[in-house]
């Protein structure tokens, strides 16, 4: 049994990897031309081959997003990018002016989970294993 255990998390500065870029021009575009697939609240409706997402609140202009960076990580373990966007900033990935996330990570050096918010809660870092 696993138990809750939440560790720091540590602000860091990363690049805007291309997949995602291309994918934020996806959403852009459907965003643009109203598709309802960008208007429905949902956390799975936008999707590529490494992240998916969709509006958190229908009429908000808050997006979230998971993406499953390419990486070297520790075996077993399956790095994911938590992101909250609106539609403004996947407008500035589309053009090319924001080209980096400030993100939370895990202070574990093997941990490539990141995250919008500092208060998230990563799987492999802030569970401990409970001795029975």
């Amino acid at each position: 049994m696993r138990r809750k255990q939440k560790q720091p998390k540590v602000q860091q500065t990363v690049s805007i990897p291309e997949d995602f870029q291309e994918f934020m021009q996806h959403v852009h575009e459907l965003i643009e031309t109203e598709d309802e697939l960008a208007l429905m609240e949902s956390d799975d409706l936008l999707q590529c081959e490494s992240a998916y997402g969709g509006l958190m609140d229908e009429g908000s202009r808050e997006y979230g997003f998971t993406y499953f960076p390419e990486t070297k990580a520790v075996s077993n373990r399956r790095p994911k990018w938590e992101l909250e966007l609106d539609a403004v900033d996947i407008a500035n990935i589309c053009e090319g002016s924001k080209t980096t996330f400030q993100v939370w990570g895990c202070q574990s050096p093997d941990c490539e989970c990141l995250f919008s918010n500092p208060e998230e809660t990563c799987f492999y870092c802030d569970y401990v294993d409970e001795v029975t």
